[in-house]
């Protein structure tokens, strides 16, 4: 059984020719010359005019040997024909003397040899086909290679054309996304002013008035009339305090950073000096380790941190509350800040929910609070490229860490220039 590298072989070597010549005993010569050809295989076909030739051109062939001399037309009139019609398989033409103008004229019209009738041997016309048929075949893979990377640069510009569509789609989805964020933002800014103003307002006067029946009525109202009054002027402040959170809260979401660099001891001692009443208060003392030096963030963000963790510790800390103490460490790529209590603390299972809009402890019920402070802080966090978690204190407590990165482009103001 014929094996297949063999079968190919073999099919390279066989070359299968059309001969266009009017003269037989040309036909005989050529035909004999062929038969001593060794290794090809040639299978020889024989046409003698202009119109069988052009008929016969539209088999497959590996060749066309073709006679100047063709009755009222000539080899060149053939070859132009076939060149004309796309036609890529390679020819040769065969002359009965040599003449230069006509070897020229082959050459321009595409021939891919020109032999003369009288000089042919057997090596000579196998040299002229073999290399006309491997430049033949060489062109064709050129060809097909061309074809094929045609198809590929077609199919990945389509392909492109797709991509660059899903991309404009995405694009125009950011942008309405962004505008709908910034038309958000701007509904933020005036919810956040309609309630400075609509609703604070009233509060502060409800507050007012009650205040002043309290103390200038109260004699004339029992126990129950005095409670009420008091319960009223204490959810007065409670609002006012919710109030004013809010629009901290808009304030820290809106506001441009100020980034420079800034002396934490000076942030730690102003917000030291503005609970120092409460601390004395309740005999808590608020820690902070030497070596801290500089940041670089935004100075009033570091005020609003550090007043709002401050303020949860002493709001929710407890009675067991004794210390805070305010850390700090520099990690790759971000600072570090940490406020740690010895209070009452929060089960570990609710540390992510703390951070949310109005979250709060269930367990601390009839504290006061507006469950805005730490999703303040964690705004901070965010707007400085950072995030903010809880950890369990060593024995009791709580732990709020906040990492801002250390790679802030600075702003193009003065030091410590924003209070």
């Amino acid at each position: 059984m014929e094996r297949k590298e063999d079968k190919a072989v073999m099919d390279r070597l066989r070359v299968k020719a059309l001969f266009i010549e009017d003269d037989e005993d040309d036909y005989t010569i050529v035909e004999g010359l062929l038969s001593e050809i060794a290794p090809l295989y040639f299978s020889l076909d024989w046409v003698t005019t202009y119109e069988e030739a052009l008929d016969a051109a539209q088999r497959h062939y590996d060749v066309f040997l073709i006679d100047y001399r063709l009755g009222a037309h000539t080899g060149l009139d053939v070859l132009r024909e076939l060149k004309q019609r796309g036609c890529m398989t390679p020819m040769i033409l065969l002359t009965g003397r040599g003449d230069y103008k006509v070897d020229m004229e082959a050459m321009q019209a595409g021939a891919a040899d020109y032999l003369v009738k009288g000089q042919l041997s057997a090596p000579l016309l196998e040299r002229s086909i073999r290399y006309a048929v491997e430049r033949g075949r060489a062109e064709e893979a050129l060809r097909n290679a061309r074809d094929e990377l045609e198809m590929r640069v077609m199919e990945r510009t389509a392909a492109l054309a797709v991509a660059n569509e899903e991309l404009r789609v995405e694009i125009e989805e950011r942008r309405r996304v962004e505008d709908a964020l910034r038309k958000s933002s701007e509904d933020m800014k005036v919810f956040a002013y309609s309630v400075a103003h609509d609703l604070k307002s009233p509060i502060i006067g409800i507050f007012g008035l009650t205040k002043r029946l309290h103390e200038r009525y109260g004699n004339l109202l029992d126990e129950q009339g005095m409670q009420y009054c008091e319960q009223i002027m204490k959810v007065a402040q409670h609002v006012a305090l919710l109030v004013d959170k809010i629009n901290v809260f808009a304030a820290t979401r809106e506001a441009p950073l100020e980034v420079q660099r800034i002396s934490i001891p000076s942030i730690v001692n102003a917000v030291r000096e503005e609970f120092a009443v409460q601390l004395r208060a309740r005999q808590v003392e608020l820690s902070a380790p030497s070596g801290i030096e500089e940041i670089v963030a935004d100075k009033l963000s570091m005020l609003r941190l550090f007043r709002n963790l401050i303020e949860n510790s002493l709001k929710y800390g407890g009675s067991e509350l004794s210390r805070i103490t305010i850390g700090f460490e520099e990690s790759e790529g971000f600072y570090v800040l940490r406020v740690s209590d010895n209070g009452v603390g929060v089960s570990p299972e609710r540390f992510e929910r703390l951070f949310g809009l109005f979250q709060r402890d269930n367990s601390l019920e009839g504290v006061e609070g507006s469950g805005l402070g730490l999703a303040i802080v964690r705004e901070i966090a965010r707007r400085h490229r950072g995030r903010v978690w809880a950890e369990p204190g060593a024995e009791r407590g709580i732990t709020f860490c906040v990492a801002i990165s250390r790679e802030l482009p600075q702003s193009e103001c003065s030091e410590e220039g924003r209070e």
